[in-house]
């Protein structure tokens, strides 16, 4: 039979179990007192402490309401302003504006306002006059006595080239294209008058006429020419005129068979077209021209 060690003699003896069971009422008495103070986690970890890795330093970020404003530093201080090196900011095309209408009206004398972008010389449809830049037409079947037109600057042109179409039934109207200082076709100007003759039971003969006008106005004839039949064409009369200035010297042809020059003593040039109404008990006005720029 196997002896018992010293150890298995001592748990045998009464004395030794009455101071194991001491012990664990004292080991209990004082984890029941840590938990009530401190929870049972605490309380595991004193009397029971276990080995664990060692954690892992992480540093979360802090909010910037819990650092005091002076710490805090200010956005400008910190982002360089790049965005309008690498977006740069756009800018619109300006739409340019409607060009203004280079026609000045000439109304029978009277002081006229200025002649609408969108319409230009549609504005004066209800004297007879409509188009646009590079064209004019004068249509009449009736109208006041008096002188109505339209004029242009054409101080910066060298040279000037228009065609004019007359219908052979004009009446009681002449038509007039004139080069002058002032945008208006009657003073102190220089041009070309178109006008019919009616002859007693015969047909209209139409006269091209080189008049000039004083600056009150009166005008002088200083050269005609009849139209002959190579310039007629169905129901309309044709007409060329050109211009060409060099300093202060005009030089005007009308179809190549009327030449013309004069001195011009302004240095503003203007170019108008005009009729002149003249109707009478029996015959009202008739016109219906059409000039186009060349």
């Amino acid at each position: 039979m196997r002896k018992k060690s010293q150890d298995e003699k001592s748990k045998d003896d009464p004395n030794y179990l009455k101071i194991v069971t001491i012990i664990t009422s004292i080991l209990a008495s004082a984890a029941a007192f840590i938990g009530v103070f401190w929870g049972p986690d605490l309380t595991r970890a004193v009397l029971f402490p276990t080995l664990t890795p060692t954690p892992t330093l992480t540093v979360s970020p802090i909010a910037s309401a819990t650092l005091p404003a002076m710490l805090i530093p200010s956005v400008t201080d910190t982002v360089p302003v790049t965005s309008q090196a690498l977006f740069p900011t756009y800018t619109p095309v300006d739409t340019p504006s409607p060009a203004t209408c280079p026609w000045i009206p000439y109304l029978n004398g009277a002081a006229s306002s200025s002649l609408s972008s969108e319409n230009c010389l549609n504005d004066l449809k209800s004297d007879g006059i409509s188009g646009s830049e590079k064209q004019v037409f004068f249509f009449l079947d009736g109208a006041p006595l008096g002188m109505y037109g339209a004029c242009q600057d054409i101080t910066d042109q060298e040279n000037l080239s228009v065609h004019v179409e007359v219908r052979d039934d004009i009446a009681s109207a002449r038509f007039l294209i004139t080069i002058g200082p002032d945008p208006t076709p009657n003073i102190s100007a220089y041009g070309f008058r178109i006008q019919p003759d009616a002859q007693p039971k015969q047909a209209t003969e139409m006269y091209v006429k080189f008049i000039q006008y004083t600056p009150a106005g009166y005008d002088k004839e200083i050269n005609e020419i009849h139209a002959i039949k190579y310039w007629h064409a169905i129901n309309e009369w044709n007409f060329d005129f050109v211009f060409h200035f060099s300093g202060a010297q005009v030089d005007a042809s009308m179809n190549k068979a009327l030449f013309e020059e004069w001195q011009s003593t302004s240095l503003k040039r203007y170019l108008c077209f005009a009729y002149e109404a003249m109707p009478t008990d029996t015959q009202a006005t008739q016109l219906d021209v059409h000039i186009t720029a060349r």
